[in-house]
């Protein structure tokens, strides 16, 4: 895979369909197209971008970078409280998110300050490395 310049969002005006747009975008300039690391990518995305809005009081940065490890979404918000999995039951709709999160994630960091907090999470991209 082609190391390249990260990307980042034009914030704070980022909605999950603009980081889906943002992240297809680096995929492309980046000559990465696997179906199924996409997916899994841009679910990743959806579901921090997601849950900072819903949860942490909007996004504040919005970043993607390439390396060997694979590909890396950097998420930050307003809220310095980690994520929790949540224990609805399998028809409740909701609280699936950060184990989805979780589960996609090879590398998964959360770091709080007080004005928030950054959710680094990389998802492994086998596909078009060289």
């Amino acid at each position: 895979m082609a190391e390249g310049p990260e990307v980042a969002s034009a914030l704070p005006l980022l909605t999950a369909a603009a980081a889906r747009d943002l992240t297809r975008d680096f995929l492309t300039a980046h000559g990465l197209a696997s179906d199924v690391e996409a997916d899994a990518l841009l679910l990743v995305v959806t579901e921090l971008v997601t849950n900072a809005q819903r949860h942490a009081g909007g996004v504040t940065d919005f970043h993607l970078t390439a390396s060997g490890e694979g590909i890396t979404v950097t998420v930050a918000d307003r809220s310095p409280q980690a994520p929790v999995d949540a224990s609805s039951p399998a028809w409740q709709p909701g609280g699936f998110g950060w184990p989805v999160v979780r589960s996609l994630a090879s590398r998964l960091e959360v770091t709080s300050d007080p004005g928030g907090k950054h959710i680094v999470a990389t998802v492994p991209w086998t596909t078009g490395r060289t």
